[in-house]
């Protein structure tokens, strides 16, 4: 019985620092990545969105791979678009697995738009995220970044789990 006990003492013990140091590297990928990339993305800032991207980059849209390149001509048309049209847009993220390990991480989760336009109707939609991220020089950047409507709902996102 001691043994069992000190078997689970030991183990507590150990798991608790590994789920904690797990925490705190997702709250730092929260505050380098998925925070500036939210206000980012809701204030139609270029420059601010693609600099949590890696330059080695890759975009899965559709039947599509984008690069950095193409990725930054596509995100500056569609803000540009978004100005122009004076459309707001407001993104919401949730989790449904983060799994960091040394210098990558792996999130998916749900995201919930809302577009409003300019005479004040709004619309929201959803979509299924999958991003992989990696630490570069001290930073942490999306590395890979895909999305689609799979499974995706108002039901779903909020069963995922907030940012913390």
């Amino acid at each position: 019985m001691q043994r069992i006990l000190l078997f689970i003492s030991l183990t507590l013990l150990f798991a608790l620092p590994l789920k904690a140091q797990k925490d705190s590297i997702q709250r730092v990928i929260n505050k380098e990545v998925w925070i500036p990339f939210i206000k980012a993305f809701n204030e139609g800032d270029t420059e601010a969105f693609l600099a949590v991207h890696s330059k080695d980059v890759s975009r899965v849209v559709e039947n599509a791979i984008w690069d950095y390149k193409e990725y930054a001509k596509y995100t500056r048309e569609g803000n540009a678009a978004m100005k122009e049209r004076k459309h707001a847009q407001k993104l919401e993220l949730r989790f449904t697995r983060r799994v960091a390990k040394g210098d990558r991480a792996y999130d998916v989760g749900y995201y919930k738009g809302t577009a409003t336009d300019a005479d004040g109707t709004s619309r929201s939609y959803y979509g299924k995220f999958t991003v992989l991220l990696r630490k570069e020089k001290g930073q942490w950047k999306i590395l890979m970044d895909q999305d689609s409507p799979e499974d995706a709902s108002e039901a779903t996102f909020q069963k995922a789990s907030p940012m913390e």
